[in-house]
């Protein structure tokens, strides 16, 4: 079970349904039994025996593809909105903010992604890298 973002708002699990409010309304649904949930400002992270799946709070509607955690556990979001979960490897945070992911990738990369590359990883879009030269 978890309180929604506001606090008075319960959501629970029942055989892979997730639960809203008192009348136990049917908000969306995981293929597998819920180990733990926990509610972020606009998001519902969902824990099964090996993934994390997020679900927009506003449709019940699942957000992007399961996140891997290798492990069952428990799942938290932090005040700054980083989804902290667990793993093999440990404690993992999970950055949400899609706005952020270009100047993650590039300081990472450490460079940009030549036309070649762009070409094979995101085919069919303009060549627009994220990095400065």
């Amino acid at each position: 079970m978890a309180f929604g973002p506001d606090g008075e708002e319960l959501l629970g699990t029942d055989r892979g349904a997730i639960l809203r409010g008192a009348d136990r309304e049917a908000f969306s649904s995981q293929a597998g039994p819920v180990v733990d949930l926990a509610a972020g400002q606009r998001l519902l992270a969902s824990v099964t025996e090996r993934t994390v799946r997020l679900h927009d709070l506003a449709t019940g509607e699942w957000v992007g593809e399961p996140l891997p955690t290798g492990r069952a556990g428990p799942v938290q979001f932090s005040p700054d909105g980083l989804l902290m979960t667990r793993s093999d490897a440990g404690v993992v945070a999970w950055d949400l903010d899609t706005r952020s992911w270009p100047d993650k990738a590039c300081r990472a990369a450490g460079r940009r992604l030549t036309k070649g590359e762009w070409g094979q990883y995101l085919p069919g879009r303009p060549y627009r890298p994220a990095c400065r030269p």
